[in-house]
């Protein structure tokens, strides 16, 4: 009986830690192609306490400039705090209010980088991490990986007490779409040659 509690005791904190873990699920986006100014926002689950944030994203394989080979969108900027009242990242109420990659947050245009502490104590982790600004000028369709964990230049994470916090972290991607005037037009066409098929079989 005694070693029956105590198996249910060890699940019970397994879950109980499982439950409390930190998690950021990238998602996959769709952007506009030939467009500046389009925001990701990123979100973090747990509401485990932290004190700091290091946080590092990166398109595709990073780019030339970022330690790859394929060029993709670009980062224009990297937010975790403002003062908009629209907005309300985790960090909002309580950060030292400096950047510690000024201005924007870009590395390298394929790769961004920001972080943030409290000013005193710690915050609940969960709600908007942050907000990504991407570039597709140049790119009317394609896919590229969209990473916050396995980046060129790092990965990720939360501190607290000058100690990592356990995360899970999902990475994600991002599709420029083709503009619907030209999807219409490849549908259309696609459409004629279909016909012409059938009309040379008959």
């Amino acid at each position: 009986m005694m070693r029956k509690i105590a198996v249910i005791a060890v699940c019970l904190g397994i879950v109980g830690v499982a439950h409390g873990q930190l998690s950021i699920d990238v998602g996959d986006h769709d952007l506009l192609p030939n467009q500046s100014g389009q925001t990701i926002e990123v979100y973090v689950a747990g509401g485990v306490p932290v004190q700091n944030v290091d946080v590092y994203a990166q398109i595709g394989d990073g780019g030339p400039l970022g330690g790859g080979s394929v060029p993709g969108p670009v980062f224009t900027l990297l937010d975790l705090f403002d003062d908009d009242p629209l907005t309300s990242f985790i960090f909002d109420p309580n950060n030292d209010g400096l950047r510690r990659n000024p201005p924007y947050g870009v590395l390298v245009p394929q790769i961004a980088y920001e972080g943030i502490m409290t000013a005193s104590g710690e915050i609940s982790a969960n709600g908007l991490l942050a907000i990504f600004t991407i570039d597709t000028t140049g790119y009317t369709e394609g896919t590229w990986d969209f990473l916050l964990t396995g980046t060129n230049a790092g990965n990720t994470i939360f501190g607290y007490g000058g100690n990592e916090v356990p995360m899970t972290v999902t990475n994600g991607s991002i599709t420029v779409i083709p503009e619907p005037a030209s999807l219409s037009i490849l549908l259309l066409g696609a459409g004629w040659v279909l016909s012409r098929r059938r009309r040379s079989r008959d």
